[in-house]
């Protein structure tokens, strides 16, 4: 829901942009969130490192780029 910043429109107009800005940020937070959870998750099931769509082992130099990777480039 969007907050109520109260009257003034010169005001609620900065404020509105401010938290159209975080709302994109906080999306983008959560997505990376997800991902670096279900990756810790196939740590502790021994399942890390393989793509999930072709069962693959994801290269060595993706995963170093981004840890969170749950996908070959191929699938992602």
């Amino acid at each position: 829901t969007f907050p109520d910043y109260g009257r003034n429109v010169e005001d609620n107009a900065s404020e509105e942009e401010e938290y159209v800005s975080r709302v994109g940020v906080e999306n983008s937070l959560e997505i990376k969130l997800r991902d670096v959870t279900q990756a810790l998750k196939l740590i502790e099931e021994k399942k890390y490192g393989v793509c999930q769509e072709c069962g693959e082992e994801i290269p060595q130099e993706r995963l170093q780029a981004m840890p969170s990777a749950l996908r070959c480039l191929k699938h992602q």
